[in-house]
């Protein structure tokens, strides 16, 4: 008792002839996981974007990936954001997720009432986004 067996930097290949092997560092592995799916969590009052004025009080801004994905992503989130505009806060509004591309998503976000103006920012409060170009 007290024997073990360990194995590390093992590759298995298929036919007669072995390729190199590829030691990649954590942080390589992270970004070519994450071109599949990333998870953010921003905290209260944290930025998310800028964003531009679509209507009223309706904003369209873009929040980019952390790496590019693979393909057009569908986003997902709980929570809520509000918009700062001119020293003011608007109420919570829970956004839209438009116009997906590998490189980012829009956020589309309209408060009952609040600061206005071309543009402000999109705040979090304690949101959690998912964006996922899984097959």
């Amino acid at each position: 008792s007290g024997d073990y067996f360990e194995v590390y930097d093992f590759q298995m290949e298929e036919g007669s002839h072995a390729s190199s092997f590829e030691n990649r560092t954590p942080a390589e592995e992270l970004a070519l996981c994450q071109r599949y799916f990333e998870s953010q969590h921003f905290p209260s009052n944290d930025q998310l974007c800028v964003a531009n004025k679509w209507s009223g009080y309706a904003y369209m801004g873009h929040m980019p990936c952390m790496v590019p994905k693979r393909s057009e992503p569908t986003v997902s989130s709980s929570g809520v954001v509000k918009h700062m505009g001119q020293a003011a806060f608007s109420g919570n509004i829970t956004p839209a997720w438009q116009y997906m591309t590998p490189q980012g998503v829009g956020i589309y976000s309209t408060a009952t009432s609040g600061p206005t103006g071309d543009a402000l920012l999109v705040l979090s409060e304690g949101i959690t986004v998912n964006i996922d170009a899984e097959l």
